[in-house]
């Protein structure tokens, strides 16, 4: 109880005390539902909100483990608000950047973050289209086409690297562009049954536009609540039945779905609890150092990776389908010293880096980092040091090709993509 009620003043002091510009705020909103959500839920209302959900989802709640793991949560986001906090204290002396929605600050690496939208819209009309991705089947049946379908992974990075690095970086038109051609995939993802894809990319794309200075009016509070408590609860039925089969009376909402579905990221911390009481030895590092080291082996003349599937470091193995939690690997790695300094490590990363970004670059590049770790708070380590290598070029990329543009081939950074605005119709302009 104390470590909970720590984490609710640690993320209060972050919230009120040192008005934070949304990185902190958005990861640590994000990080309390996925872990505490469905604690919360089940101390006020009881086990009646759990009814309709299917019986073998719901083991881990009855095993002795489920405290701890409550405790150790808790601390996780009591070390990540604290440390986020305590480094946004001095933030007020820090003369603001004129990051605002008005100017555009950089061609090259909009550019770049609109023709990865772009890859990623044609890619899910493609695949969608030709039946690749059977979007109105079931959701097992589209599970198994995104596990053979070559490319989905990447079409998901592309995806979300490129509105980090167009909303940082583009004028308010530009932004509006780059945000019409996010819903085409977004659109046909959500549809399909898969809300974690979409909302990662979206909740760093809400952290972009707080630190550009986009103010919140009743229409965005109207559809943010619309999609949190009707939009969830309805994928969770749809990617169940499957859109075919479905009909408008079968879904039936319940406001507490929400919470009870994200919640479910409490479930692998559970589990790890449990691997450690039952004698475990702790991995020491070994999940983080596993997706380097099949880096350097893919480097490594021949290509060819070893064999981890039975390896106890390979968690998508040994949890199939159930994602994971940045709480718990930060704890099967290092206990709970782990949790502490790795939930911190990203809280001062945010606060320091992303809410304080002084430039549109540096809020390139902090956005698309920070839709990897909204994206690893429910998954496993593994993807993200290969998402980080591909980030750092992508955006080399994108400042070198603005450079080219600032040395006369265009006069101005809206120049680059006036062709594209043309063809979309959405946005002018200004040369």
């Amino acid at each position: 109880g104390l470590i909970a009620a720590g984490a609710g003043i640690g993320l209060l002091r972050t919230v009120l005390g040192c008005r934070m510009n949304g990185f902190t705020g958005v990861y640590a909103l994000y990080l309390i539902l996925a872990h505490l959500g469905l604690v919360g839920v089940l101390l006020l209302f009881g086990e009646s909100v759990l009814q309709g959900y299917p019986s073998g989802a719901l083991f881990w709640l009855d095993t002795d483990t489920r405290s701890i793991a409550v405790a150790i949560a808790s601390l996780g986001i009591a070390a990540f608000c604290f440390t986020a906090s305590v480094l946004a204290i001095g933030r007020r002396r820090i003369a603001r950047a004129p990051l605002t929605l008005d100017t555009g600050s950089d061609a090259g690496l909009y550019v770049v973050g609109l023709l990865l939208l772009l890859a990623s819209a044609v890619y899910m009309v493609v695949v969608s289209g030709g039946n690749l991705l059977p979007i109105l089947a079931g959701y097992s049946e589209f599970r198994y086409a995104i596990e053979v379908l070559p490319g989905y992974p990447w079409m998901l990075f592309a995806m979300a690297t490129g509105i980090t690095f167009a909303l940082s970086t583009g004028t308010r038109q530009q932004c509006l562009l780059a945000l019409t051609i996010f819903v085409i995939p977004a659109f046909l993802l959500l549809i399909s049954g898969n809300r974690g894809e979409v909302f990662f990319p979206g909740a760093a794309a809400i952290a972009i536009l707080a630190r550009r200075g986009l103010r919140l009016n009743w229409r965005t509070v109207t559809a943010g609540a619309i999609a949190f408590f009707a939009l969830i609860p309805s994928i969770r039925q749809v990617r169940g039945a499957g859109l075919e089969n479905i009909r408008a009376t079968d879904v039936a909402l319940r406001w507490s779905d929400p919470f009870v579905e994200i919640g479910f990221t409490l479930r692998p911390l559970v589990e790890t609890v449990q691997w450690r009481r039952d004698g475990e030895e702790a991995a020491a590092g070994a999940t983080y150092v596993l997706p380097i080291e099949r880096m350097v082996e893919l480097v490594q003349p021949g290509g060819e990776r070893s064999d981890i599937e039975a390896s106890r470091f390979y968690i998508d193995g040994r949890l199939a389908g159930q994602g994971y939690s940045v709480i718990a690997e930060a704890f099967f790695n290092f206990g709970v010293v782990g949790v502490v300094v790795v939930l911190g490590a990203i809280g001062a990363f945010l606060a320091a880096y992303g809410d304080r970004a002084k430039t549109a670059r540096g809020l390139a590049l902090a956005g698309a980092v920070m839709a990897v770790l909204i994206n690893n708070i429910r998954n496993v380590f593994m993807f993200v040091p290969g998402h980080l290598v591909s980030i750092l070029g992508l955006y080399a990329l994108g400042v070198l090709a603005g450079r080219f543009f600032a040395r006369g081939a265009f006069t101005s950074c809206e120049a680059p993509i006036q062709i594209s605005q043309a063809a979309a119709t959405v946005a002018e302009s200004r040369l």
